[in-house]
């Protein structure tokens, strides 16, 4: 007998429910219906090339989400916001299971400040570069959210 593979609960409705029991499959379909009715906003992650300020390099951090390796290998990563101050400027940091991995870009806080008030979801996120023309790597993500004023 399966588990589902959001609340662990077992039982043979796994497969016709992509691997949801009957709770967490109707949880996921209304999501997914207010996702549709949602604004999209795509945002650039500022600040990839510093360290952080316990020594970890954002860069190492970034392969190590594109390898999905530690401190990464887990099958989910939470991409996350956080309203913070920095040289006396309102910025928005953005985190990948809880580690700092660089800042929106300024030119885009107040938007982000703005779509912070709201109900969002954090829906996709990929790292890019890494290439020889681009050897930094980067992060891009996607955000849907409710409409504000």
């Amino acid at each position: 007998m399966a588990k589902c593979i959001s609340c662990g609960k077992k039982g043979l409705f796994l497969k016709l429910n992509n691997g949801l029991c009957p709770t967490c499959f109707k949880s996921y379909e209304k999501q997914q219906r207010e996702l549709e009715s949602m604004n999209t906003a795509n945002f650039a992650i500022a600040g990839v090339t510093f360290d952080n300020e316990d020594g970890s390099e954002r860069q190492e951090l970034l392969k190590s989400i594109r390898n999905k390796t530690a401190p990464f290998d887990e099958k989910d990563i939470k991409v996350t916001f956080s309203k913070e101050l920095y040289e006396d400027k309102e910025c928005v940091a953005v985190f990948a299971n809880g580690i700092k991995i660089g800042y929106i870009r300024s030119s885009r806080t107040k938007q982000v400040l703005n779509i912070l008030k709201t109900k969002y979801y954090i829906t996709k996120f990929r790292i890019v570069g890494g290439s020889e023309d681009s050897p930094s790597l980067g992060m891009r993500i996607e955000v849907k959210y409710k409409p504000y004023r």
